[in-house]
């Protein structure tokens, strides 16, 4: 015979054990709207916080283990570019809306007819890596100022754009391809003036904006490598899991404040606070009536 699973019951095991089903901030949420926190959910994200902790510590056994010193060490070493490589990027996209001596916003750019081929081929190569680009003729020679002209003319116009630094920020680095990249190395060839200390005389938004491309194309090498390597993946795993241990850990501590409010203790003296107060309230009450009593 079939046993019969009552609404009840099966709600209060879906609700103890909503953490394994949802976000943790959000399981949490369905708990509070319950009003009963009660042991199970307590139990249910203990195991919960002592699996995860498990998962990353097997996560960092394997790194350890599976990996030898040397390979360990670059991939230190990378993983210490690419977060270098990212305060760069960050601190590029910053400096090119500052403006400089010779133009106080980027956006005056736009207008110049034939800019210096050094503002020119950074522009250009951002706007590569954006997609915003128009298709660049095979037989191009970006040694050419004619050739580079041409482009510009049909791009200078996203310089308007006010998002335009946003799209800096917000730029998915995973978007790239191959064809980009090359097209980029071969716009920069072969051209002895596309330095820093040149473009930097010209503009300083070119200047930053020629650090950010060569930057991207930094982060791309790099990252290739640690693929390679193959630490990364186990180590975003761990980190991943000592993100939802670090959610738990908050709960947890939730988890004891919302016990000492229902503590009985802690109820009687705030049932006793409570009533002092009015009493107090009442003593004061009393004394300003009897201050409006009329005297005799």
């Amino acid at each position: 015979m079939e046993k019969k699973v009552s609404l009840k019951s099966l709600s209060k095991f879906a609700l103890s054990n909503v953490a394994l089903f949802l976000p943790i901030k959000t399981a949490f949420q369905v708990r509070q709207v319950n009003k009963t926190f009660d042991e199970a959910v307590y139990i249910g994200i203990n195991c919960l916080y002592y699996d995860i902790q498990d998962q990353a510590a097997r996560f960092e056994y394997i790194m350890e283990t599976q990996f030898d010193s040397d390979t360990r060490s670059e991939h230190k070493t990378l993983r210490a570019n690419e977060l270098l490589i990212n305060q760069v990027l960050q601190q590029s996209i910053q400096n090119a809306g500052q403006g400089d001596n010779l133009f106080k916003n980027f956006k005056e750019l736009s207008y110049l007819k034939k800019p210096n081929h050094l503002i020119e081929k950074p522009i250009i190569a951002v706007l590569i890596l954006l997609n915003k680009c128009p298709k660049i003729k095979a037989e191009v020679d970006f040694m050419k100022k004619e050739d580079i002209d041409e482009i510009w003319v049909k791009i200078r116009d996203n310089l308007k754009n006010k998002q335009f630094l946003n799209q800096l920020k917000e730029f998915d680095i995973r978007t790239i391809s191959d064809p980009q990249i090359k097209q980029i190395q071969s716009l920069f060839a072969n051209d002895p003036w596309m330095t820093v200390s040149w473009i930097r005389r010209e503009s300083v938004f070119a200047l930053n904006l020629f650090i950010w491309v060569a930057k991207i194309i930094e982060y791309i090498q790099v990252a290739a490598k640690l693929s390679k390597l193959g630490v990364k993946v186990i180590e975003e795993k761990r980190d991943q899991c000592l993100k939802i241990k670090s959610d738990l850990d908050k709960i947890k501590e939730m988890k004891e404040i919302f016990m000492k409010i229902k503590d009985p203790q802690h109820q009687t003296e705030k049932k006793s606070l409570k009533n002092g107060h009015k009493k107090s309230k009442s003593i004061s009450q009393d004394a300003a009536n009897s201050s409006k009593t009329p005297k005799n």
